[in-house]
């Protein structure tokens, strides 16, 4: 799993300024959903649904082709990633602390005790849902994550 790289990208996608890439990514932005792969294009269309696209990139990560995929309707924002192939590799969204179970919101205000919560993101990835949660502490961010339970998974700072 990729982590702590949701909530810092689901951030960007806030930010509008693009996905966040690993140490060793390429990435091209694409501007046509027809120039994509078919199978691609059929698991894009599916998850963009009646939102609209706002940046579609062509990822390259560790010799890995990804397509990536941020997307609005009425102010809901998420980002998706798609395998050449068309299989749905991750689908992160945008969440406030008040749509989310009592558990988990205990567990998130626990661990931003003392900072600002940046953002948070309701992430499925190879069929698993956990929460990710960023917070910045003094300038520093750390990265929380939270599995549907509430139980706190792990505790991450980004090599920014």
């Amino acid at each position: 799993m990729r982590h702590y790289r949701i909530a810092s990208r689901l951030a960007t996608v806030i930010l509008a300024v693009g996905l966040a890439t690993s140490s060793y990514a390429k990435s091209d932005e694409v501007f046509d959903v027809a120039k994509l792969p078919k199978a691609v294009q059929k698991t894009v269309k599916e998850q963009v649904a009646d939102g609209k696209i706002v940046k579609m990139r062509k990822e390259t990560v560790d010799r890995r082709i990804a397509y990536g995929v941020e997307c609005v309707k009425d102010g809901r924002k998420w980002q998706i990633e798609v395998a050449p192939d068309g299989k749905l590799l991750l689908r992160a969204e945008e969440m406030a602390l008040t749509n989310l179970s009592a558990a988990v919101q205990k567990t998130i205000q626990q661990s931003a005790t003392n900072g600002k919560i940046e953002s948070i993101a309701g992430v499925t990835e190879d069929g698993q849902s956990y929460y990710e949660t960023a917070v910045t502490f003094n300038g520093q961010e750390k990265t929380f994550i939270i599995g549907a339970d509430g139980k706190l998974i792990d505790t991450q700072i980004p090599d920014n």
